[in-house]
């Protein structure tokens, strides 16, 4: 099994927002991390498998992960769409990161998994 902190960081983040509520993490190799989006603490029942197909050096940056809490925080996203374009909100990091830490924000996609198949994803979008 390969290390997963980086991307245990950011999905804990960047699902949390998307409204889970806790994760249990699945096996983790080079290239990809499964684990499941648990929507309610009591009823193990409400969760969604999922994979992400990323590697640890290719984890987004700091400064997705710092429009992610903005966008929690502020309570700017309604299920899986920003309520304010992202370029307004995206004012909050350093110019010159600023561009690239809105493309890698809008590039995530973790596959949800249904019986073992990919299916929909977990995205943000405007």
């Amino acid at each position: 099994m390969a290390q997963a902190h980086k991307r245990k960081a950011f999905l804990s983040v960047f699902l949390g927002a998307l409204g889970a509520v806790d994760l249990v993490w699945g096996d983790a190799y080079f290239n990809k991390i499964y684990g499941a989006v648990l929507y309610a603490v009591k009823d193990v029942e409400e969760q969604q498998a999922f994979v992400w197909h990323m590697t640890e050096q290719e984890v987004p940056s700091p400064e997705v992960t710092m429009l992610v809490r903005y966008v929690t925080q502020h309570g700017l996203l309604n299920f899986d769409k920003l309520s304010r374009p992202l370029s307004e909100i995206a004012k909050i990091i350093e110019v010159r990161k600023r561009e690239k830490a809105v493309r890698d924000l809008f590039a995530v996609d973790v596959k949800m998994l249904d019986d073992g198949v990919e299916t929909d994803s977990y995205f943000m979008h405007e």
